[in-house]
């Protein structure tokens, strides 16, 4: 299914759909900005990145496009948890080496730094 036709389904149907402060956002796992947008969607585009946090660091999970099919195979995860300038040379070398939309890496660069700073003032 190509990926505006899954978006086409479920821009106003999904259950990750959540609507605060006049704005319209999203719980799905790999939107890095939690917007609900195509753009950023995590449930429509073929190659997808997540940042999460983890117990020992930062969870680092791609989705790539040749695997769709197959879920388990499709989708590989890392913890990382060298510190914030090691992590954030392993998320760029790792998009890079496999072509992802550059506002992706910007976002989730984004996304790791703040999740380590926070992790590191608690």
């Amino acid at each position: 299914m190509t990926d505006m036709l899954t978006w086409a389904l479920i821009r106003k149907n999904s259950s990750k759909r959540v609507a605060r402060q006049g704005k319209i956002l999203s719980r799905e796992s790999n939107n890095l900005r939690n917007l609900h947008t195509p753009r950023f969607s995590g449930l429509t585009n073929a190659k997808t990145v997540g940042v999460n946090p983890s117990g020992k660091g930062i969870a680092f999970t791609m989705t790539s496009a040749k695997n769709q099919t197959k879920p388990k195979k499709a989708t590989t995860t890392q913890v990382l948890n060298k510190g914030i300038r090691r992590t954030n040379k392993t998320i760029k070398k790792s998009l890079a080496a496999r072509n992802y939309r550059h506002d992706l890496v910007r976002a989730a660069l984004e996304r790791a730094t703040k999740i380590n700073k926070s992790s590191v003032a608690n």
